[in-house]
């Protein structure tokens, strides 16, 4: 059995590679897969899957472990990635403008020329992340948002917030 550690719900060896298999087929698939994790109160296996050039636009990823995931050129334009794992995904290229970052864990994700236009970052992590020239104009974020170490987080470019006790 594997285990989910944040819900801690158990899926079979056939429910997540069937989960995983689905999530591999496209878009329509990647939302199933999302689907059918979240009946089974799972989180969504998408942990090292490539998903280069996928249009995940407006798709709610909240929660999604997308760890070590290629998204290079993919579209998340609007998404809700609430929450998500994100940690060492490879985001380079991907549009991500207006999408829902707050707690997301970004550590060391790699975000060349990442487009992060008026996206929500409040309470993202974002340590030791490889920023390359992201654009992050309007973007907005508190003092919860972790940036420590992370390499060229452009502030000048945000809107800062104070901190919401009610996210």
């Amino acid at each position: 059995m594997i285990e989910n550690d944040a819900e801690k719900i158990f899926l079979t060896p056939e429910q997540h590679d069937a989960l995983a298999a689905l999530a591999l087929s496209g878009r329509v698939g990647v939302l199933q897969a999302i689907e059918v994790a979240r009946a089974l109160g799972a989180r969504v296996p998408l942990s090292g899957v490539k998903l280069d050039g996928a249009d995940l636009s407006g798709a709610d990823l909240s929660g999604a472990d997308l760890s070590g995931a290629s998204l290079r050129y993919a579209s998340l334009a609007g998404a809700k990635l609430d929450g998500a794992d994100l940690r060492r995904a490879d985001l380079t290229c991907a549009w991500m403008a207006h999408a829902d970052l707050r707690r997301a864990d970004l550590r060391r994700a790699v975000m060349v020329y990442t487009d992060l236009l008026n996206a929500d970052l409040r309470g993202a992590d974002f340590r030791f992340a490889d920023l390359v020239a992201v654009d992050m104009t309007g973007s907005v974020y508190d003092d919860t948002t972790d940036y420590l170490d992370a390499d060229s987080l452009p502030l000048s470019a945000m809107v800062r917030q104070p901190a919401s006790t009610g996210r």
